[in-house]
């Protein structure tokens, strides 16, 4: 190995990584403009009161609300979840207090006090 060919091999990395952070800048852009969009898309089929629609190349285009929770106050949560015998809710991650909060309506029990539920509506698209 000499210095010689070492500077090449340190030039092509310089180059890839710089290629590398253009792409996700690229990324960013186009996930931006996606989201707005989507945003678009799903306002004109509710307005439409259509919930899917097939697109000219055969895609079914559908709309799909998921619901998801907000911790706002833990201190109030972990009060309720210990008095309430569900200590071992602590440690879970947000998809299982979402499962667990959407049970808990579900079932018309008690939902848990310092979190706050919203939905979202995003589009979901399956070749025809």
């Amino acid at each position: 190995m000499s210095l010689k060919t070492l500077l090449p091999k340190i030039d092509r990395f310089r180059e890839l990584r710089a290629g590398k952070y253009e792409l996700a800048a690229l990324v960013k852009e186009l996930n931006g403009e996606l989201k707005e969009l989507e945003m678009a898309i799903v306002s004109n089929m509710e307005e439409l009161d259509l919930k899917a629609v097939k697109a000219t190349d055969g895609t079914m285009v559908s709309t799909v609300v998921k619901s998801f929770v907000h911790v706002l106050d833990k201190g109030e949560l972990y009060d309720w979840l210990k008095e309430s015998g569900f200590e071992d809710m602590f440690t879970v991650n947000t998809n299982s207090l979402r499962s667990f909060y959407n049970e808990r309506i579900k079932n018309n029990e008690t939902v848990p006090p310092g979190v706050e539920q919203y939905t979202e509506t995003s589009l979901s698209l399956r070749k025809g």
